[in-house]
């Protein structure tokens, strides 16, 4: 949940700056584009592939949303609009299959007694999840620039997206070992 809501809260700080800059465009509709894509390929996502395991959504689209990253970030030091829609559809697929995979495994792991705690603790979280990273992120950009806060951040939420991914597929269900067969 934590890296998948903190691709929302940088691109919400800085993707339209970003894709002003790229598409060399003022107008507000091109800087929009890719928080419009991240919030339609996540929604998409979710209704394509909302029925895997839970793990399966967590991990594998913790991956999708590294791999986003990972091109939003390169997008960033080359310049490249066509890198830059591509990362944030692919992140935002990878954020909606993740964070429903998420939600999904918390929710069936939550004693009912105990579901309107946890849920409510699990959403202060995601929306810290999502306003740190932007504060910090509309805080650094003047320092560092847009080319450098978006490496740091792609690489830094991308090992979080990579670590989650991890942690999904080792904690994933096994299937219990066959009883053996006595002899008799």
């Amino acid at each position: 949940m934590l890296s998948s809501w903190s691709i929302g809260g940088l691109f919400l700080a800085l993707g339209p700056q970003l894709s002003a800059t790229l598409f060399e465009s003022s107008n507000h509709l091109v800087a929009g584009i890719p928080v419009f894509a991240v919030g339609a390929c996540g929604a998409l996502a979710q209704l394509v592939w909302g029925r895997l395991a839970p793990w399966i959504g967590a991990s594998f689209g913790s991956v999708a949303l590294a791999a986003g990253l990972a091109l939003i970030s390169i997008s960033a030091s080359t310049g490249s609009s066509a890198l830059l829609i591509a990362g944030s559809a692919i992140g935002g697929a990878g954020f909606g299959v993740a964070f429903l995979g998420a939600l999904r495994a918390l929710s069936a792991a939550i004693p009912l007694d105990s579901r309107a705690a946890v849920m409510s603790a699990f959403y202060v979280v995601a929306y810290l999840a999502i306003s740190v990273p932007a504060v910090l992120a509309g805080a650094l950009v003047g320092p560092l620039g847009m080319e450098h806060t978006f490496e740091l951040f792609g690489a830094a939420l991308g090992a979080v997206a990579l670590a989650a991914a991890f942690e999904a597929w080792r904690t994933r269900p096994r299937a219990a070992p066959e009883p053996a067969l006595a002899l008799e």
